[in-house]
């Protein structure tokens, strides 16, 4: 939602500007160098347009509904579980648990299989990593379940070692490629807006304090870009997520300094945007 709302304010400020940004250089030299951070920026730049196209506002909120409406049930289900386990009895303790991790992963299978695509990510690499754990991980959950079914875990301890497995052999792993591609996604949207406001900075109709004010922006920008780049290399998801949540919050105090400008540059115009 923070990166949304960078890019609303950032379509506010940029279209007063020139063209967003400048014809790039080749992906990729006759040397195999590897390519200037710029010019990886506007080959994000171009990405971002494209994934607009492929996947509207709408169905993004849709999706979101969709993952609130599946916690919501599983909440609601894990609240009627751990009322029948503190009712059961020594006899049925056991059959009970199991119907209950059941149904808690029948929810889970559910969201899983609704999640299609997953973020929009530049990086094939990181697509090809969600889309395997994601299968990894539907496909041992489906082990699980049918597992239960043929009553081939006999106690409460087998239950247990199984739940565990399944968080460090598969959860764990998908999510690490989850946060992942979160963060590249996020990584795109964050090329295009650095990559206009550089054009913007240099931008000869602009005020000194309307530049001044746009280059602070690309400064806390390239910071925010600089943990989303942590999150898409670490190799653990507390240290993915950790980089996440730091690039969130860079990009709040990111859009309060793009709307300083977006408002400096209306009180300096003759003919302010509505």
């Amino acid at each position: 939602m923070l990166l949304r709302r960078s890019l609303v304010l950032f379509f506010l400020f940029a279209c007063a500007a020139p063209a967003a940004f400048a014809e790039g250089t080749t992906a990729e030299t006759g040397t195999g160098a590897a390519l200037d951070p710029w010019t990886m920026r506007e080959e994000r730049a171009r990405t971002f347009d494209v994934q607009k196209t492929e996947l509207s506002t709408a169905v993004r909120e849709a999706a979101w509904i969709k993952w609130q409406k599946s916690r919501t049930k599983l909440t609601d289900h894990l609240d009627r579980c751990h009322f029948d386990v503190r009712h059961a009895n020594r006899d049925t303790l056991l059959p009970v648990t199991m119907q209950c991790y059941k149904g808690q992963l029948v929810i889970e299978l559910e969201s899983l299989k609704r999640s299609g695509t997953g973020p929009l990510t530049h990086s094939d690499a990181l697509k090809a990593e969600l889309a395997m754990k994601t299968t990894d991980l539907t496909g041992a959950i489906q082990t699980i379940m049918d597992g239960i079914d043929a009553k081939v875990f006999p106690t409460l301890a087998t239950l247990k070692d199984v739940r565990k497995n399944l968080l460090t052999q598969y959860r764990q792993p998908y999510w690490l490629a989850l946060t992942h591609a979160r963060a590249d996604e996020a990584f795109t949207g964050v090329a295009k807006i650095l990559v206009s406001l550089r054009t913007a900075s240099e931008d000869a109709t602009f005020a000194a304090a309307v530049k001044e004010k746009t280059e602070e922006a690309m400064v806390c920008y390239l910071k925010a870009e600089s943990f989303l780049a942590a999150s898409t290399e670490a190799t653990t998801i507390e240290a993915s997520r950790a980089s996440f949540e730091q690039a969130r919050t860079t990009l709040a105090t990111c859009s309060i300094i793009l709307e300083e400008a977006r408002t400096l540059r209306d009180s300096q115009s003759t003919a302010p945007l509505q």
